[in-house]
């Protein structure tokens, strides 16, 4: 039963892609289910199934809390947005927060152009050269490194990425993190 609810609940997390609003409900849950099972199939005596709701509650309350917390928890440096520029990105000059200017033209620059299909020289004349690729990024052909990803959890480096078929056009680009 216990394994059940926690996959469901993982499902559910993975649904909605951040955990941590959830943490609360996966907590009382596996409670909820934990006491049920120690009071009515293992017929617990009263006492002992108080201190066995109050020690799960104690060691939960952390988590919870932690979880509801993170619901209202905002970037400390959001990136302020603004409109592409091809020789301020291709100078790609820091910001705070470990960021490059680049991280500000991103959401334009990908509203202005659907990459798909351009060569890989269309796409240096617009962008200029890529950037050098970290070793876990091989199979990526171009990379152009927007610094510090944005967002509360920031903790890897931003790229935009380019990959390109046997004609040299672009086949896939977007953003990843290494």
């Amino acid at each position: 039963m216990f394994s059940t609810v926690f996959w469901i609940s993982v499902l559910l997390a993975a649904v909605v892609q951040s955990p941590w609003p959830l943490v609360p409900a996966i907590i009382l849950i596996w409670l909820a289910g934990f006491i049920l099972y120690q009071a009515v199939v293992k017929r617990m005596d009263s006492e002992r199934a108080t201190i066995s709701f109050f020690a799960a509650l104690g060691s939960a309350v952390p988590f919870g809390v932690f979880g509801l917390a993170a619901v209202g928890i905002t970037d400390p440096h959001p990136v302020k947005p603004i409109a592409f520029e091809a020789t301020a990105w291709q100078r790609a000059d820091p910001i705070e927060d470990y960021r490059t200017v680049r991280s500000q033209m991103i959401d334009d620059l990908l509203q202005r152009h659907n990459f798909r299909g351009w060569t890989e020289d269309e796409v240096i004349e617009v962008l200029g050269p890529p950037d050098g690729k970290p070793p876990a990024m091989r199979s990526v052909h171009m990379l152009y490194r927007l610094g510090r990803e944005r967002g509360v959890w920031a903790l890897d480096d931003e790229y935009l990425y380019f990959q390109f078929d046997v004609q040299n056009r672009v086949t896939k680009f977007g953003l990843t993190v290494d």
